[in-house]
């Protein structure tokens, strides 16, 4: 990371990282599980790379001390921990972290210690790795990310050429809508999150798609749910979802998307769009879910949620999860019955269920 002035280098950090005004999730004041310290400043930084430090130094690793700085510090102040770590040891924190953990536990560290939208980028690039291309990841990672977010995963961006370049050449194959929606977003097309709902525009939206569910031609109804979802601001999405079924009358918004493009890549997106701007907590909770059903558990997709709504909408989304999701069962036991040791411990921490 760049070298920060002297002068309020936590500030500063968090003003590049956080830009004022920035809203990372459809719903205002949303409750984040780590919210970092309101006392932070350059001394609080040293006591905690010392305290990493100390944690990884000689024999064994102290484990707790490395859950319990990653879940006291946000993102922002975990940067200025992490340069001073650097500037104060002359040590990769990264690569200590690396060589002192390992399994599900350093993956999951290693996620809440990345650069600014480091780890977005790093999901995208694995999902465009190897055989094949991971359309869930894409989507579930691109359509739900703000535009603050947006532009920080695609800086952070570590393949060749850019990211929206790969995805063009990954979804070219699959439908073209499907990577005109993809490309669109991550061009900045949609609308600013806090944007003010116009009414009548989404009255007039909602009879116009649904005027394109019976009257036009399958590929240019197509194109035009592509365009609304692609560029409207989640507040918009919301109103016209929420009015579309009184004129519809036979179609639910979910129901119009499913008849309309089917159950392909476009369609996923499109629904994960809409429930997203709709219902976000409960999106995600049903993914918390979806993880843990079953035998086993879905760590990668565990990760996914925890690290990337920890800083945004994590407290509600687990509330959420335990009133409609759980079974009767809260988030912190289901995390308890599916998990065990420090990874455990650590996402019961960062999820503020210690």
């Amino acid at each position: 990371m760049a070298q920060l002035p002297d002068d309020n280098k936590e500030q500063d950090l968090l003003g590049i990282m956080f830009p004022q005004g920035t809203q990372e999730q459809p719903l205002e004041n949303p409750r984040p599980s780590i919210e970092g310290d309101p006392d932070f400043n350059e001394d609080t930084a040293k006591n905690a790379a010392k305290i990493l430090r100390e944690a990884m130094k000689g024999l064994g690793t102290n484990e707790k001390k490395i859950i319990n700085v990653t879940n006291t510090y946000n993102h922002a102040q975990r940067m200025v921990i992490k340069e001073m770590f650097t500037r104060v040891y002359k040590r990769n924190l990264m690569k200590d972290l690396e060589s002192e953990l390992s399994g599900k536990f350093e993956k999951m560290v290693l996620g809440f210690w990345m650069d600014p939208g480091r780890y977005d980028a790093y999901l995208i690039e694995k999902a465009c790795k190897g055989m094949g291309t991971d359309e869930d990841v894409l989507t579930e990672v691109i359509c739900t990310a703000s535009p603050n977010e947006l532009k920080l995963m695609q800086s952070a961006w570590g393949l060749d050429k850019t990211m929206i370049h790969r995805i063009k050449s990954e979804t070219d194959n699959s439908s073209g809508n499907y990577c005109n929606l993809l490309v669109a977003i991550l061009e900045g097309k949609r609308a600013p999150p806090g944007s003010k709902v116009d009414d009548e525009k989404a009255k007039a939206t909602a009879e116009m798609l649904n005027r394109t569910v019976t009257q036009d031609s399958k590929s240019e109804a197509k194109a035009k749910f592509v365009e609304v979802f692609a560029t409207t601001s989640w507040n918009q999405i919301r109103a016209i979802s929420a009015v579309f079924q009184d004129i519809a009358k036979k179609y639910t918004m979910e129901g119009a998307i499913k008849k309309v493009l089917g159950d392909g890549d476009t369609a996923k997106a499109l629904l994960t769009i809409n429930s997203f701007a709709c219902q976000p907590y409960d999106f995600w909770a049903q993914k918390l879910k979806k993880s843990m059903k079953g035998m086993g558990t879905d760590d990668f997709l565990l990760r996914r949620v925890i690290i990337r709504r920890a800083e945004v909408d994590l407290r509600d989304v687990g509330v959420t999860f335990g009133n409609r999701y759980g079974d009767g069962k809260t988030l912190a036991k289901w995390l308890k019955d599916d998990l065990s040791g420090d990874y455990e411990k650590l996402c019961l921490a960062v999820c503020g269920l210690e």
